[in-house]
């Protein structure tokens, strides 16, 4: 958990009760990889202008260690992180956390998340992927690529899998490419699995979810 670093690399890790995994900004040039952790609020937060970086080959365990402390959102993207690259992250939780969503990418750009597996034991979320609306032309989500990736939900049903959002004052993402998405698990509203609110160049490829869901 830390506030800045610059060409900072741990290869092989094991490391058990950890509050957050990695809540880092100006997180550059940086690379995490192999690791084994378990965590009780938050697994990754990426922000802050953090750049150029990779966590790789990554297994992600929530535990109920907070006392009794509501958990926030697993992972997170934001305030003008880019080109930061997630693959093989194997990250599962039972948590019930009041965050409206699971992973939450929002004034970011060049954001690519591959060969990844997501199990959300008791998803109360609106969105378990939610991708947020910008600031400005300058402050939005922007070239982001989600490959690969699965994502499976518990007992509980979430609102919806994905939300690609167009608030008011409008800056919606522009071009992100999901290829490949897998959803398993149970929505309240299937008809809008994947709601797109706006944006440009938002592509959704190959995607397999559950009969009914559009």
């Amino acid at each position: 958990h830390g506030q800045g670093a610059y060409g900072f690399h741990i290869h092989v890790l094991d490391c058990d009760a950890c509050r957050n995994f990695i809540a880092w900004n100006t997180f550059c040039r940086s690379t995490i990889e192999r690791v084994n952790a378990t965590y009780w609020n938050r697994a990754i937060e990426i922000k802050l202008f953090s750049h150029e970086s990779v966590l790789r080959d990554l297994k992600l365990r929530w535990y109920d260690g907070g006392g009794g402390t509501t958990p926030t959102q697993p992972i997170s993207f934001g305030e003008m992180a880019q080109r930061i690259t997630l693959d093989n992250i194997k990250l599962a939780t039972d948590q019930t956390a009041s965050a409206t969503a699971y992973i939450g990418i929002q004034y970011c750009r060049y954001i690519d998340v591959m060969n990844s597996e997501f199990y959300f034991g008791a998803p109360p979320a609106t969105n378990i992927v939610d991708v947020f609306d910008g600031l400005s032309d300058l402050a939005k989500v922007a070239e982001c690529n989600w490959v690969n990736n699965t994502v499976r939900l518990g007992n509980s049903a979430a609102t919806r899998f994905v939300r690609f959002s167009d608030a008011s004052p409008s800056f919606p993402p522009v071009n992100f490419v999901m290829r490949n998405p897998k959803f398993v698990g149970t929505i309240t509203t299937p008809a809008s699995a994947i709601n797109i609110q706006g944006g440009d160049g938002i592509k959704i490829i190959g995607a397999d979810m559950p009969s009914g869901s559009l």
